[in-house]
């Protein structure tokens, strides 16, 4: 049984290396072949990142409310 545990550790470790590898890799955008990129090229990301902090902010407000 001790094997079993032992193996599934490896392999999710192993996982989540290759994982993090293939995340450097990873781009929002092309490489720019233009001399000057459009606008509409560019990826919205702030807007997801002002919702996603918005969303942990009211979940950890409702988390601590709960605890008192």
């Amino acid at each position: 049984m001790q094997r079993i545990i032992g193996r599934m550790a490896t392999v999710r470790a192993t996982i989540m290396v290759v994982l993090l590898i293939a995340a450097t890799n990873v781009q929002a955008q092309g490489p720019d072949t233009f001399d000057e990129p459009s606008p509409a090229q560019d990826a919205p990301i702030d807007g997801g990142v002002s919702l996603l902090l918005a969303g942990t902010a009211a979940y950890g407000i409702k988390k601590l409310r709960k605890r008192k």
